[in-house]
């Protein structure tokens, strides 16, 4: 697959159609930060991004009021504690589904 002569709404069409085999498949991936309601809106939010917006734009609807749980689950050396998820969430976790 040549890439080099396509163009932004080219590039933008083939990252729908992967994503789209992602959850056709059941394999799109859905950070574990997400609520029962964001796990619903993410897939909305994520082809609305990938059509016509930016990691930005998709960081701002992640950052919207129940996307994300309040808190979160972390290991300790001393054993697991809840702990709130930081401010920083959204971005961070738009990094971890590009790696």
């Amino acid at each position: 697959m040549q890439l080099e002569n396509l163009s932004i709404a080219e590039v933008r069409r083939f990252m729908i159609e992967e994503m789209q085999n992602d959850v056709d498949q059941n394999n799109l991936y859905e950070s574990p930060r997400l609520s029962a309601a964001g796990r619903a809106r993410y897939p909305v939010m994520l082809r609305g991004a990938l059509a016509t917006g930016t990691p930005e734009t998709l960081a701002r609807q992640l950052s919207e009021t129940g996307v994300l749980n309040a808190t979160e689950t972390r290991q300790t050396k001393n054993g697991p504690i809840t702990a709130k998820i930081p401010v920083t969430a959204p971005e961070t976790d738009l990094r971890l589904t590009t790696v």
